[in-house]
């Protein structure tokens, strides 16, 4: 989905690094001019114009050209709402000038950084980014460096200069430095936890930010609360404004909810739900061939039984039945008239200090290596609206649909035009 909001940056430095038009179906009909929408919604992937365009990182702005008219006008990417796990076990430093930040490998959360092999030099070996497909693209890590490496450069481990547009993606951008890095977790004696990246560039992942959330500690072990004046295993005490809290390592853990269909017998909706808790989009967002329904004989059975319908990845063609964390469950509506949900087959668990773990949880909005230092068009916190609206939607719809809220509806009706002390007979 596509809003005409105007785009974060229209700024394209050569025609070669320009966004990637959108051949969508704008116009009305062959030969007549675009209509230009507000917004479209495409319905169907659109196939890459090159092998340099499947490589583009993450997209913010799209040009569209008009052949009839001549006019050219810029579309703002809407992105399928996806949720992201919360912590990660390990990441990479991103730098700008002198701050860091501690980023997921496996977000576009940075631009490459090229420098000589060797680490001679600590600054940036190309000029008007090379590297790079179009103007602001931010790349995973993986990405960046197959980005170098197709120079014969490497990516920079010990950079001194800040990003511009001569010699990166973006000005003033945090760039990828393949230095590892680690996020702690702070424990609250309150049992609500935050995310500490010591590297400080973010105020939000600081040492004592109350920036924190409640997480599902598994039993019977709870959460590592610090106890006269000493915290469980190999935790660190953090003084608070609420009490002594503990500073932990973490170490995350991914494993299938389900290793193959034989552990689909007489298994229901709702225990797949609850067994693999973390949200996924329909297989038909991605490419033709990518998902293929389970027909195993405990897929059939779910399917007849629940509703509940198997979809195996099935990368390059792979024909063999294989249950892995990329497979996923569409899960019957959880009310009449509802849409249907999707589910990974993964869990992640985040193990802290001895003996204590709780469920990694999704969140629709950036954290780790998304830290804002500048008000600059390109790199704007508004660019981060669309994804407050994603965490507010899936919200307003747990409510809509949760066992409580129409009875609660109910009681203020009767509350408020029949009697003010209802009794629990008039809710069923």
């Amino acid at each position: 989905r596509w809003g005409a909001r105007g785009p974060p940056c229209a700024r394209t430095r050569s025609a070669r690094r320009r966004s990637a038009p959108a051949r969508s179906g704008a116009a009305p009909r062959r030969g007549a001019p675009c209509t230009w929408p507000a917004s479209v919604t495409l319905d169907a992937n659109l196939p890459c114009a090159s092998a340099r365009e499947c490589d583009a990182g993450r997209v913010l702005t799209v040009q569209v050209n008009d052949p009839v008219s001549g006019f050219t006008k810029y579309y703002s990417y809407r992105s399928v709402p996806c949720v992201r796990l919360a912590l990660i076990d390990g990441g990479v430093v991103t730098r700008r000038g002198s701050g860091r930040q501690c980023a997921d490998v496996r977000a576009a959360a940075a631009v490459p950084a090229c420098c000589t092999k060797g680490g001679a030099r600590r600054t940036f070996a190309t000029d008007f980014g090379a590297e790079c497909v179009f103007a602001n693209e931010q790349l995973p890590f993986a990405l960046a460096e197959r980005r170098c490496a197709a120079l014969n450069l490497t990516v920079c481990t010990d950079l001194r200069q800040t990003p511009t547009w001569n010699t990166s993606c973006a000005e003033s951008a945090y760039a990828w430095t393949g230095v590892p890095c680690q996020v702690q977790l702070q424990v609250y004696p309150s049992g609500r936890v935050g995310l500490v990246d010591a590297l400080g560039a973010a105020r939000l992942l600081q040492l004592n930010s109350n920036n924190f959330f409640r997480v599902r500690w598994a039993a019977p072990a709870g959460a590592p609360l610090a106890s006269d004046g000493t915290c469980p295993g190999a935790c660190d005490v953090q003084p608070t404004l609420e009490g002594d809290s503990c500073l932990c390592n973490v170490t995350v853990t991914d494993a299938l909810a389900f290793a193959d269909a034989t552990a689909l017998r007489n298994v229901d909706a709702d225990a797949v739900a609850a067994r693999a808790p973390i949200g996924a989009v329909a297989p038909d967002v991605y490419d033709g061939g990518a998902y293929a329904p389970c027909t195993a004989d405990a897929c059939a059975a779910l399917v007849d039984a629940n509703g509940v319908e198997v979809w195996l990845h099935t990368p390059s063609g792979d024909t063999a039945e294989r249950f892995s964390a990329s497979t996923l469950f569409a899960l019957p509506p959880y009310r009449a008239g509802g849409r249907r949900r999707h589910v990974l087959n993964r869990v992640s668990t985040v193990s802290v200090g001895d003996g204590h773990a709780f469920r990694n949880p999704p969140a629709f909005m950036p954290l780790l290596g998304f830290a804002q230092q500048s008000a600059r068009k390109w790199d704007s916190p508004a660019l981060f609206t669309q994804y407050a609206e994603h965490e507010t939607d899936a919200l307003l719809e747990h409510l809509a649909e949760h066992n409580s809220t129409a009875p609660f509806v109910c009681y203020r009706l009767v509350q408020n035009m029949v009697t003010s002390n209802p009794s629990p007979r008039y809710m069923r």
